[in-house]
């Protein structure tokens, strides 16, 4: 079973690539979408990928297909009668890139106030955005008042709250994130930013 697979994934599935700190893995998987119907907004962003043992697909993994990238937010390995034979895994299509940055207060020897400098913690990375409507609030009461964007990104630590987050060339400011939700990515709440 196992081999039958394996040969499916590499006869059949299209060139992908998996970009980690240090190294990128490419190879290739099955991507199919999930569902029947594009209409469908719960489905309409989310692919099913299948890829090989060896590509170690994990959650908070972006894919990279073709011109399509893919944040991996759930993966489990897939056992046919005790033997592990791939990985199965549900993607969310990467619509976005977000830049986080943070201004900090820059003082003189004598402890004046100069100015401002800014940080770039985290630039042009692959996410998924959500427009945040006023029905979705009404149904989630985990969504903060002031929230516009919902974003689902690769975790990263040093992200916090009150950041000023760029998206395609639209100032936000993060209200809330969530590290739990999908291990290893980061679901963030963005509301307009107020400042200057």
């Amino acid at each position: 079973m196992y081999q039958q697979k394996y040969s499916h994934i590499l006869n059949h599935g299209v060139n992908i690539s998996i970009p980690r700190q240090g190294t990128t893995y490419t190879g290739k998987a099955i991507i199919g979408r999930i569902g029947r119907s594009f209409s469908d907004y719960s489905v309409h962003n989310k692919r099913m990928i299948v890829a090989l043992l060896e590509s170690g697909l994990t959650t908070g993994d972006l894919v990279q297909a073709g011109l399509e990238m893919f944040l991996c937010v759930v993966s489990k390995k897939q056992v046919v009668y005790g033997q592990e034979i791939c990985i199965v895994g549900h993607g969310l299509l990467c619509n976005s890139a977000i830049t986080v940055t943070r201004e900090s207060p820059v003082y003189d020897s004598q402890g004046n106030l100069l100015g401002t400098s800014t940080v770039t913690i985290i630039s042009n990375i692959p996410c998924h955005t959500q427009v945040v409507t006023a029905g979705m609030k009404l149904k989630d009461p985990g969504y903060n008042p002031s929230t516009v964007l919902e974003v689902t990104a690769q975790n990263n630590s040093a992200v916090a709250l009150l950041d000023k987050a760029t998206i395609a060339g639209n100032v936000y400011r993060i209200d809330d994130i969530d590290r739990f939700k999908i291990p290893g990515c980061m679901c963030l709440q963005l509301s307009v930013w107020a400042g200057g």
